[in-house]
């Protein structure tokens, strides 16, 4: 009877979202709003999903550009977290060595807070370029794309290899993407 309930419950959840979604338009993104090139701004919809296409904001029809926004964003909060932390750690660590007038076990907790803070630093760095690297694999970009100022005057113009200035901010193009991940995978 257990197993049954944990199948229904599990049905039921992998269908509500499809029936939600073809019943209800929100009007959440400014806009056409089922449009997959008209992007939704951080007003509407957040930090974590500024960005995605009004299709996404407002239908839920998302695709995997949409998920590598969101992705993307909340990479970029966990970034600023992190560099708040290591910065943090850097300053009590540098006190607790100023203050330890000669006190071994300060001075040995001061270092040990600013050899930790850089060991993280350092990997975070390390974790960041690896997945830049990896994107830049997938995609058939480099590293370093070349870009433009996306001040809002330069609509459509390119920022890089793989994204377009749309509504002041470089976005990646969706289809681009998606097409170079299933060309990476499909060799």
């Amino acid at each position: 009877m257990k197993k049954l309930a944990y199948i229904f419950l599990t049905l039921v959840l992998l269908i509500a979202p499809s029936i939600s979604r073809a019943a209800y338009v929100s009007d959440n993104c400014p806009g056409d709003p089922l449009s997959l090139t008209v992007r939704c701004p951080k007003e509407s919809v957040g930090w974590f999903m500024q960005g995605i296409t009004n299709a996404c904001g407002n239908a839920g029809n998302c695709t995997l550009g949409d998920m590598m926004i969101v992705t993307a964003n909340v990479g970029n909060f966990v970034l600023k977290i992190i560099a708040a932390i290591v910065l943090f750690m850097y300053v009590l660590g540098g006190f607790w060595y100023l203050i330890s007038h000669g006190d071994p076990k300060l001075v040995d907790k001061g270092k040990t807070a600013l050899r930790v803070s850089t060991i993280g630093l350092l990997i975070v760095m390390f974790a960041y370029l690896g997945v830049k690297t990896l994107y830049a694999a997938l995609t058939g970009t480099t590293v370093d794309t070349t870009t433009v100022v996306c001040d809002g005057t330069n609509d459509g113009k390119q920022c890089g290899k793989i994204s377009t200035c749309q509504q002041g901010a470089c976005y990646i193009d969706a289809g681009t993407t998606a097409d170079a991940i299933k060309n990476f995978f499909n060799k």
